[in-house]
């Protein structure tokens, strides 16, 4: 519990700027100067695992794409290499087909169940212009599902350094919980802050459009309620993260033990 407390403290601290221009808050300047470089590696980090993340979901959609990088307006983009194959796509279905017989082989039923459900929604979302909505969702749902993985390995002791496992540590976690409270506060921002809304609205250096914008219009909603929904999907992280949490270290106590 130490660990998730001081990375929480920590984390917190490092995001209070933000939590501070939000709220109209004043801080002092020797905070906002200390804060400065913490602040921003971590949100380079996280701009890099969003961008990872619209990659990775148009690759499963049948889409070869790079992620660029635009540090400067504080963001960036997945470029498109060609246009959508079905050919690729259906390499992703047979790695996940390969995937499910390995669950098969170790008697992981419920995995195969859950990995079946997953890929029936994403046939669902393969047709007509649906994958696009994945894609610029996964942005930030890309970001916080790393940083959910990264608070699952601290939790359990996963790390893959034998000389400073303590520090593997907290650098997962403060990451972790970096990436979760600020896709958070975006999503608060955005639901509860008219003034976050507008700014958001008026894209990235003005002229790309943020992903959240980009999705209310195409379903003709109020980003408020895209804002919502996010939401909805980081508790949803956060209690499937503390779950495997949870049944990793009831199954290997044994060997936590031993690495503490």
């Amino acid at each position: 519990m130490r660990l998730f407390f001081i990375s929480l403290i920590i984390a917190l601290a490092v995001l209070s700027p933000e939590i501070a221009e939000l709220q109209n808050w004043d801080m002092p300047g020797w905070a906002l100067t200390v804060l400065r470089a913490p602040h921003a590696g971590l949100g380079y980090m996280t701009v890099f695992f969003h961008e990872l993340g619209h990659t990775v979901a148009m690759y499963s959609f049948g889409i070869p794409a790079v992620p660029v990088f635009n540090f400067a307006d504080g963001g960036g983009f997945a470029k498109p290499l060609m246009d959508r194959t079905w050919i690729l796509q259906g390499a992703v279905y047979i790695g996940v087909l390969y995937f499910c017989w390995q669950l098969f082989l170790d008697y992981r039923f419920s995995w195969i169940v859950l990995v079946a459900a997953l890929v029936a929604a994403h046939l669902y979302f393969s047709f007509n212009d649906r994958h696009e909505w994945v894609i610029n969702f996964m942005g930030n749902g890309g970001a916080v599902l790393v940083g959910c993985y990264c608070i699952w390995r601290a939790a359990c002791g996963q790390t893959y350094s034998e000389h400073s496992p303590v520090a593997e540590k907290y650098i997962n976690m403060i990451f972790g919980l970096y990436a979760v409270a600020n896709g958070g506060l975006l999503s608060y921002s955005l639901y509860a802050n008219d003034l976050a809304r507008e700014i958001y609205n008026a894209g990235i250096g003005g002229h790309i459009a943020n992903d959240f914008t980009v999705i209310a219009d195409r379903l003709d909603t109020r980003i408020e309620n895209v804002a919502l929904f996010f939401g909805g999907y980081i508790a949803l992280c956060i209690l499937a993260t503390a779950a495997a949490i949870v049944i990793y270290r009831r199954d290997h106590a044994a060997d936590i033990q031993l690495k503490t």
